[in-house]
């Protein structure tokens, strides 16, 4: 039987996690469980995007006021000044796995390759800002 595994992204430490599971496609539980709650597919940089990996994220974690673990950070020159702009709060466990083209030809999830995970952790710099009055570690994703 085939193995593969996703990568998760814990929002409380701000660590990766690899989870095994068995079978090409990742099932949906497995998706839900990381995120700790119904799961939304988040697109922000085309990198990830073009390597055939997909994040995911709680779709109801701002509801829920889950803890900030990325920012989508816009990056250019504006007005001759070099500036950062966020795009977007990702918040809660975010979980990242590859993505096929099936029989059917929809999407689903499958496991990463390492080239994959690699590509992941190379993209997501961990960095110390300043929210709400205080500072905190969060990933930076570029919006690319």
């Amino acid at each position: 039987m085939l193995e593969g595994k996703i990568l998760v992204l814990s929002a409380e430490t701000l660590e990766f996690t690899e989870v095994k599971f068995t079978g090409k496609k990742v099932p949906y539980e497995l998706l839900s469980e990381g995120v700790a709650g119904l799961i939304e597919h988040v697109t922000f940089n085309r990198k990830l995007q073009e390597s055939k990996i997909d994040v995911w994220c709680n779709d109801e974690g701002k509801l829920m006021d889950l803890k900030v673990s990325a920012l989508v950070v816009l990056d250019g020159l504006r007005g001759g000044l070099r500036g950062e702009e966020i795009v977007e709060q990702l918040v809660g466990n975010l979980v990242f796995s590859g993505s096929f083209r099936n029989s059917e030809g929809e999407i689903d999830s499958c496991g990463l390759s390492e080239k994959q995970i690699l590509l992941i952790k190379e993209t997501l710099t961990k960095r110390e800002v300043y929210m709400y009055g205080k500072k905190t570690d969060v990933y930076i994703l570029p919006y690319k």
